[in-house]
């Protein structure tokens, strides 16, 4: 079918490039970030815009903090301690399952002050 359908080749082939690089990037943040930072990052995934008020982002459903440990390769008490210092700093504000991020910039500068080579924090 590939050899036929050339189109579809050409989508396989992008679609696994996206997963590589993908996986590029997490091999590199694994082997030069910080637990603080991965989980930081985690929180820039994983948040999209607030409908209700611009300029903020929320991360909802907020994920069990041991699933935001398997993401960022850490432990689930890393997670809380990093959790509880961002919040007690006024960068994230948790209410029941969400966590609003009212400043994705500051979170993002960070990210990037704790590793200064970092150049490329998420900015999705």
């Amino acid at each position: 079918m590939l050899k036929n359908r050339p189109q579809i080749a050409f989508n396989i082939i992008q679609k696994l490039v996206k997963i590589i690089r993908t996986a590029d990037d997490r091999i590199m943040d694994l082997a030069t970030l910080g637990a603080h930072q991965r989980v930081c990052i985690e929180l820039l995934r994983l948040a999209k815009a607030d409908p209700v008020k611009p300029g903020c982002w929320m991360v909802y459903p907020l994920p069990t903090q041991a699933e935001i440990a398997a993401l960022a390769s850490t432990t689930r008490e890393t997670v809380a301690r990093v959790m509880s210092q961002l919040a007690e700093d006024g960068m994230i504000r948790k209410v029941h399952k969400t966590v609003y991020i009212d400043s994705r910039e500051k979170l993002t500068e960070l990210a990037n002050r704790l590793n200064p080579r970092r150049e490329d924090a998420p900015a999705r």
